[in-house]
């Protein structure tokens, strides 16, 4: 009797089994495939009060933090445009009977929450001068940037000038946001590979040509390279970096006015160089 009690408790467990293994195997499963499209078109950027978000201005050595530099520069517009060249400004200056060399007021800035321009009154933060190139041609193209400039003349008599006072450019550091985004601290990226720019060194004086014809490449997308939908930017420092305070420099010792020997420059009158900043489009 124990033994047939035993082989009744087997089969019920067998046939709980059988029961549910049919449910399992009616299990169907059914797919259909929908579309997601998107076309890109140009940015349009207002050419008269643009938002520096539209506009692509951000602080060189970071990804897409938004700066504004007001009356410290100006911009461009397009699909390959300047975000930012700057004005050079050496204030007053003393006359001198030797050459000398006048270092150039810091460039300033405003931090640009949510993209938005800031208020007038918000605080302006140093910062050394910056050429910025933002590329949204949506191409493999590459561009140069040349700048010339003019002599510098009287603002009330331009045919008052110092023929041999120049521009002269010491330092340069390059970023790109693509490199800044890849690098391990998300900042400040080696933009080496991709960029160059070809008429400065560094520690050396390059004065900035009077002629267009012998403009300084200032940077450029290094063959075989292309920067589309990325900002580049060329720093007129040695050793930039995104989070260094320069709230202590007045000047930027790598922006300099030479005044040779023997330039006659008059008391108490104001001089002015105009600066041709070139983009060339090499698609």
């Amino acid at each position: 009797m124990k033994k047939l009690r035993t082989v009744k408790i087997i089969s019920s467990i067998l046939l709980s089994s059988m029961v549910f293994l049919p449910i399992t195997s009616l299990a169907v499963t059914e797919e259909k495939n929908t579309e997601s499209t998107v076309t890109f078109k140009d940015n349009p950027v207002d050419p008269l009060d643009p938002a520096p978000e539209s506009l692509g201005l951000v602080k060189p050595g970071t990804v897409e933090d938004n700066i504004w530099v007001g009356a410290d520069g100006t911009f461009t517009t397009g699909s390959l445009r300047f975000s930012n060249i700057p004005h050079i400004k050496f204030g007053e200056v003393n006359i001198k009977a030797q050459s000398m060399r006048y270092d150039a007021l810091m460039t300033t800035y405003q931090v640009a929450t949510n993209g938005e321009k800031p208020k007038e009154t918000d605080p302006k933060i140093t910062i050394p001068h910056f050429a910025q190139i933002v590329d949204e041609r949506g191409t493999t193209g590459q561009f140069e940037v040349k700048v010339s400039a003019t002599e510098f003349a009287q603002v009330n008599d331009a045919t008052k000038k110092l023929k041999n006072t120049r521009i002269e450019l010491y330092n340069k550091t390059l970023r790109n946001n693509k490199a800044d985004k890849e690098d391990a601290l998300g900042r400040d990226g080696d933009a080496s590979t991709l960029l160059d720019a070809p008429g400065l060194k560094n520690d050396t004086a390059v004065a900035i040509p009077i002629s267009k014809q012998n403009s300084l490449s200032l940077l450029k997308v290094k063959t075989g390279k292309n920067a589309n939908a990325t900002i580049s930017s060329v720093v007129f420092d040695k050793e930039y970096k995104s989070d260094k305070d320069y709230k202590a420099a007045t000047n930027n010792t790598s922006v300099k006015l030479f005044v040779p020997q023997g330039e006659q420059a008059e008391k108490g009158k104001n001089y002015k160089a105009t600066l041709t900043w070139e983009l060339i489009d090499s698609i």
